[in-house]
């Protein structure tokens, strides 16, 4: 904020200098020695105010550009819901319940494998997940379809597909 102070001030001072050299001719256009320098001022304002218009923009409104090119934001979306439920765990614990792993299958959500023995929700496409991995997979997707991540399969019943 004292940035744009300082700049005023050397502004008013070179405009002042430049008014009051003795001596220099007065302008062909202009007339007198007194209306050169009024002129020189009011340019040096101007510019000055200019300046000063584009670092408030850049500092406050956060850059020129996006200023002028921001888009206007997105409206909220409703939340997803399958069978008139929204989208988390008791859903997915209806649709798809936790099951005990028989064999030891990736979950390609995090990467690791499943435990024999550890619960997984398989889904109808046969691929197996840790419970907390899909779940939190299918509410960041925000898709009602309750995609597979794997193949893409859509695994949400027939009436959740309509929705």
């Amino acid at each position: 904020m004292a940035s744009w102070r300082l700049a005023l001030a050397a502004a008013a001072a070179a405009a002042a200098a430049s008014a009051s050299v003795p001596g220099a001719p007065a302008r062909e256009l202009g007339g007198s020695q007194d209306s050169r320098g009024i002129i020189d001022v009011a340019c040096v304002v101007s510019l000055l105010g200019s300046v000063c218009l584009l670092a408030y923009f850049a500092r406050v409104k956060g850059g020129l550009c996006s200023f002028f090119l921001s888009a206007p934001r997105p409206r909220a979306q409703p939340a997803p819901t399958v069978l008139g439920k929204p989208l988390g765990k008791e859903l997915f614990d209806e649709l798809f319940p936790p099951t005990a792993a028989e064999d030891q299958p990736n979950c390609v959500v995090c990467l690791q494998t499943v435990g024999h023995g550890e619960f997984c929700r398989r889904l109808e496409c046969d691929h197996a997940f840790h419970p907390g991995c899909i779940d939190g997979w299918w509410r960041r997707a925000g898709d009602a379809s309750l995609r597979c991540p794997v193949c893409r399969r859509t695994n949400a019943p027939p009436e959740a597909e309509a929705i």
